[in-house]
């Protein structure tokens, strides 16, 4: 049975907003830590390129499985301001796990309830509406390009 999902669609004014007060959240949380904040610069600059090419399911299951779920819940948490410790880790996996945290968020704002990012959870807002997925691709890949350019401009190596 195929469920109709009633969707959030962000002005790419809105969609800016939210990528800029991540990728701020990190510079300020993270500053004087270089490895952490490169680390989330190079995923954005990345993943961007594969999020156009592989899509946001393809997408979503390379970062988790880089970064690790319990990884991405503990991002996730720190950017709801559910936590005030930013994620811990190796440098690599946090920035993974950002990335993942932060397309969770996307998700969430848009109407796709992802359980504190629980990847089940994920998985099955993603495939839930055919519809629904191909509206959210486009606000993801806008949603990544902000990301990229945002942490280009904020995230520059010191």
């Amino acid at each position: 049975m195929l469920r109709v999902v009633v969707l959030n669609v962000l002005e790419d004014a809105e969609i800016g907003r939210e990528a800029f007060s991540i990728i701020n959240l990190v510079r300020e949380k993270y500053r004087g830590e270089s490895g952490y904040v490169e680390s989330v610069r190079s995923r954005c600059r990345q993943l961007y390129g594969y999020l156009f090419r592989a899509g946001i399911l393809s997408t979503i299951a390379y970062v988790y499985a880089k970064g690790g779920e319990s990884l991405v819940k503990t991002a996730f948490r720190w950017m709801t301001i559910q936590s005030n410790l930013p994620p811990r880790g190796k440098e690599e996996d946090v920035g993974y796990a950002i990335y993942a945290a932060s397309l969770c968020r996307l998700l969430e704002k848009i109407g796709f309830p992802t359980d504190e990012a629980s990847l089940g959870k994920v998985i099955e807002a993603l495939t839930l509406d055919p519809a629904a997925t191909m509206i959210l691709e486009e606000q993801s890949l806008r949603f990544a390009r902000w990301l990229k350019r945002f942490a280009e401009a904020l995230l520059s190596p010191e």
